[in-house]
């Protein structure tokens, strides 16, 4: 009955999440942006996220707030217990995309190892539309939230999805 009990909490707390909204690019609808559950969010979906938002998905971080930089700072305590702050940075030829238009112009290949648990791990590749190919690395994947410390965090970042799980 114990066993049976926690299976329910667990499926209550999965459908939780599943139902939470994010913010996806919407190309069929002259690139706006739409509310999503986190359980239709696919891979490939250009997801904006905002200062103390999870993420809704592990994402490689195409632009942010930070224009000069193209960096963000993320909260992985959920994942590995470390309460510090760690840095994620767009692409170079990428931080400079401010503009939804510009995101949704961005056309490319994304090619990432299949999901494993090292945390500290990453690599992939993202090839822009007629450009050369481009290395990511850990420094690029974010995994949890963007925490809003108003003077270290960046307003939204943008971040193409490279793995989703539906919790079942």
């Amino acid at each position: 009955v114990k066993e049976a009990y926690e299976d329910y909490l667990r499926y209550k707390a999965d459908n939780e999440l599943n139902h939470r909204l994010t913010e996806v690019l919407d190309r069929a609808h002259g690139d706006t942006l739409r509310s999503t559950r986190w359980q239709d969010v696919r891979v490939g979906d250009v997801v904006r996220v905002k200062s103390d938002q999870p993420l809704p998905a592990d994402v490689v971080i195409i632009s942010t707030a930070r224009a000069d930089t193209g960096t963000c700072f993320i909260d992985t305590c959920n994942l590995d217990g470390e309460p510090n702050l760690k840095t994620r940075q767009a692409l170079e030829p990428l931080k400079g995309l401010q503009r939804l238009g510009d995101v949704a112009a961005l056309r490319c290949e994304l090619e990432v190892e299949n999901p494993h648990r090292d945390i500290y791990s990453f690599n992939g590749s993202l090839t822009p539309a007629g450009g050369e190919q481009l290395a990511l690395w850990d420094a690029m994947r974010c995994s949890e939230t963007l925490p809003g410390d108003a003077g270290w965090v960046v307003d939204w970042q943008a971040g193409l999805s490279t793995t989703c799980a539906t919790m079942r």
